[in-house]
């Protein structure tokens, strides 16, 4: 499967952020809130017009390398209710970039697509040090074979360079890895890159697919899809723009609307 297999147009992909899972520091025991509030959430960008949703542990912070088999099985379970809930693709993220967990989800509950925030990157953030994934992806994928695809970031968002490797550069090896849409990032959640660095990927990788990962607002969703694929959007379209609210639906049929 490629991105263009599941996509055809201006992606819209919405962020369903679950509440902290079993061993993060904020877990409060309600496992059935998290559930709750992430069937809304993927309810809510489904009629609000999204193209897919990524299901994320985003409350999991400070983040590790991994996550516990208790929060993985959380995860499992809110993501095969949300197959079962809608009919948009559904992604998965776990952070940061636990390459043997977010395999094995895919593989079982046949997402259609995975972000890896470092494929062909060694980068330091409040986890540690996360290096290159996309050799343990590659086999993973081959020893335990599924249609999900990979979004590979590149200089991902609240992280910094082991090494100095420029961004085009990044993206062509991740392509050249397996890769079958590239994201690019701000320094941080919520806010945009450059749009003088999207136009520069654009020329490196000619026509595959780049997706714009942090940022995306009304304002400028027009200005970067003249540009990227897609985009992917969580800030922007929660209750009053803050991230740790539930998803408002109103707001991502105006998001949808601007890009459309």
């Amino acid at each position: 499967m490629t991105y263009n297999d599941i996509f055809n147009k201006k992606t819209i992909i919405g962020m369903v952020h679950l509440l902290p899972l079993p061993d993060s520091p904020g877990f409060d025991n309600d496992i059935s809130k998290i559930e709750q509030r992430a069937l809304l959430d993927a309810k809510a960008l489904e009629n609000g017009g999204a193209d897919a949703l990524i299901v994320e542990n985003f409350e999991d912070t400070p983040y590790e390398e991994t996550i516990s088999i208790y929060a993985y099985s959380v995860m499992l379970s809110i993501v095969n209710k949300i197959k079962a809930l809608v009919k948009i693709p559904v992604g998965i993220n776990i952070q940061f970039n636990d390459v043997e967990k977010e395999w094995s989800l895919a593989y079982a509950s046949n997402a259609s697509f995975l972000r890896a925030e470092t494929f062909v990157e060694s980068r330091y953030g409040i986890h540690g040090l996360s290096k290159p994934s996309a050799p343990k992806f590659m086999r993973l994928k081959n020893k335990y074979p599924s249609e999900c695809i990979i979004f590979a970031d590149v200089n991902v968002k609240h992280t910094y360079g082991a090494t100095d490797m420029k961004l085009e550069d990044a993206a062509k090896q991740a392509i050249e890895s397996g890769a079958s849409a590239i994201i690019i990032t701000g320094k941080e959640t919520g806010c945009n890159p450059k749009i003088e660095e999207l136009i520069e990927l654009r020329k490196s990788v000619k026509d595959f697919p780049i997706l714009v990962g942090s940022g995306i607002n009304n304002d400028n969703i027009k200005d970067f899809l003249e540009y990227a694929d897609g985009v992917i959007v969580g800030s922007s379209i929660k209750k009053n723009n803050d991230v740790h609210q539930c998803i408002d639906e109103q707001a991502v049929k105006l998001i949808v609307s601007k890009a459309k």
